[in-house]
C-alpha cells in the first residue's frame, strides 16, 4: 500500500511538472526523495520480514533499523544539492549509506528468497560478499 502511494505521488508531481510547462529543481527533488523513500522503505520491509520469519534476526533488525538513518542521509544530499561541491561530505555519506543499504538488501532478499538449507549458506555468502564490496566501495568514496 505504501509503494503504491509513493508511485502516486511521483505520478502526480511529474503530471504537475508536465500541465505546468515547467520542470523545476524542486520537483526534481521530489521525484528522487521520493525514489529513496521508495529504496529504503523496501529495505527496511525486508529486513522487518526477516525478522518475522525467525531468520537471521540480527541482520533483520540492522537493515530495518539503519534504513531510516540511510533515508537521512540520501534526503539531507538531495535537498542540500549545490553544483559547487559545498556539500561534497553530505554526497559522500549519502553514496555510502545507499550501498551499505544495498548490501543488506541483498542479504536479506537472498536469506528470504533460500528455501533449502544448502542454499541459505550460499545466501549468506552472497550476503557477505555484497557487504565487503560495499564496504569497499564505501571506502573509496
Amino acid at each position: 500500500m505504501g509503494a503504491a502511494a509513493i508511485v502516486v505521488v511521483a505520478a502526480l508531481v511529474a503530471l504537475a511538472a508536465v500541465v505546468k510547462g515547467d520542470f523545476s529543481d524542486t520537483d526534481g527533488d521530489i521525484l528522487v526523495t521520493l525514489a529513496a523513500l521508495l529504496y529504503t522503505g523496501g529495505a527496511a520491509i525486508c529486513g522487518l520480514t526477516l525478522v518475522d520469519r525467525d531468520r537471521a534476526r540480527l541482520l533483520g533488525w540492522i537493515v530495518a533499523g539503519t534504513a531510516p538513518v540511510c533515508l537521512a542521509f540520501i534526503a539531507l544530499a538531495i535537498w542540500s544539492f549545490a553544483d559547487g561541491g559545498e556539500n561534497q561530505i553530505a554526497n559522500k555519506l549519502a553514496w555510502s549509506a545507499a550501498l551499505e543499504l544495498l548490501a543488506g538488501l541483498m542479504a536479506t532478499t537472498a536469506l528470504l528468497l533460500a528455501r533449502r538449507p544448502a542454499l541459505v549458506g550460499l545466501a549468506a555468502a552472497a550476503g557477505a560478499l555484497a557487504t565487503l564490496a560495499a564496504t569497499v566501495s564505501a571506502a573509496g568514496i
